[in-house]
């Protein structure tokens, strides 16, 4: 099974920080962490490490690259569409959230074929 990789905006956002807070916790300009989440694979080991540690993850779970070229970011956007279509059904934004992550869970479940799909 494809192992998916964030993206260090998605990283950042999941962490729950604001591009402010996260430039002022590793110590650079916002227009700094900016670039660096732009242009993913110029960015210095040492501050790779910093951003993922700032960010609670590990940098094997962060794409260094451009958000176009990672996976991990194409399905990061595709599950904040379907929580805010969800939302925009009347649903609050914290029950979209566990809806989405149960519905996760249970195809993961049926992927690697420890549950059977039912329609």
């Amino acid at each position: 099974m494809t192992e998916y990789k964030i993206t260090i905006r998605t990283a950042r956002e999941e962490a729950g920080m604001s591009l402010e807070k996260a430039a002022q916790d590793i110590g650079v300009s916002v227009k700094r962490l900016k670039w660096y989440e732009l242009h993913g694979s110029r960015i210095p080991v040492n501050m790779a490490r910093k951003l993922a540690e700032t960010y609670g993850v590990s940098t094997d779970e962060i794409h260094f690259g451009t958000e176009e070229d990672c996976d991990g970011w194409n399905l990061s956007v595709m599950r904040r569409d379907v929580i805010q279509r969800i939302v925009n059904f009347g649903i609050s934004p914290e029950r979209a959230e566990i809806m989405v992550s149960s519905l996760e869970s249970k195809l993961l479940a049926v992927i690697q074929g420890e549950e059977e799909l039912a329609l």
